[in-house]
């Protein structure tokens, strides 16, 4: 009976948890956070938020609230395995059809990402940047990743100076995905200004601050610049270098 009775009990905390991890909220004009159960938008942005459920609705008029965000739904999980899975076109197709509906609701940002980022390995930056702008303007949960990749647009672009201030912001970010993009982006940027020792101290530290097995592809990347930048400069650890893990 007693472990009937933890299990129940064990049960129930985890109901409670999920309704709380999947409550939505509204920030209002003022700044204050009012969480609910569900949360709807009409195509101009007006939100009607359920604070109880079966409970009254509060609606917030476009213009007259900061921010909103509702849980992850399985239209926006599928959007990010179909970027997973390399299927660019397919992300483009479903970003156009999701963002209507969820530009309003916290996932504009990141419907705007995955699309921008499908063309931008397409090879079309400057329809990527359009899309990186326009999740930017909404200022939702997707900023930071969306910032990345209007930056990897521009680098695309040849324009430089704008990618390095949008860098210079990125660097307060305690988010260590972010951190080593940094790093990785900076090395670029040297490199491409003929720094090469500079370039090969920030690639560096991609390497020496994250474990082997984290951020693979960012650290390979940092490996093969550095191995690539000591080659050019007539340094023998190059191939050293291409070894390490």
């Amino acid at each position: 009976m007693n472990i009937r009775l933890f299990c129940l009990a064990l049960a129930a905390g985890l109901c409670s948890w999920c309704a709380v991890a999947q409550q939505c909220y509204v920030v209002d004009a003022r700044g204050n956070k009012i969480p609910g159960t569900r949360l709807t938008a009409d195509q101009n942005g007006n939100l009607s938020l359920q604070i109880e459920a079966g409970g009254p609705v509060t609606n917030f008029r476009a213009g007259n609230y900061q921010s909103a965000m509702s849980p992850k739904t399985k239209d926006i999980q599928a959007l990010e395995q179909l970027y997973a899975d390399g299927k660019l076109d397919n992300v483009t197709a479903t970003a156009d059809k999701l963002y209507p509906q969820y530009q309003y609701l916290g996932w504009g940002g990141t419907v705007s990402y995955y699309a921008g980022m499908a063309l931008l390995d397409q090879g079309n930056a400057s329809a990527a940047l359009l899309l990186f702008d326009r999740g930017l303007g909404l200022k939702d949960a997707g900023t930071e990743a969306l910032t990345k990749g209007k930056i990897q647009a521009l680098l695309a672009l040849q324009k430089t100076a704008e990618a390095q201030a949008l860098l210079d912001k990125l660097t307060v970010s305690n988010d260590p995905g972010i951190a080593i993009f940094t790093f990785n982006t900076r090395g670029k940027l040297l490199a491409a200004e003929g720094k090469k020792k500079e370039a090969v101290l920030q690639y560096l530290k991609s390497m020496l601050l994250f474990k082997p097995g984290t951020y693979p592809k960012e650290r390979d990347e940092a490996r093969k610049a550095v191995a690539a930048l000591l080659r050019s400069m007539g340094d023998s650890r190059a191939d050293e270098l291409e070894k390490l893990p």
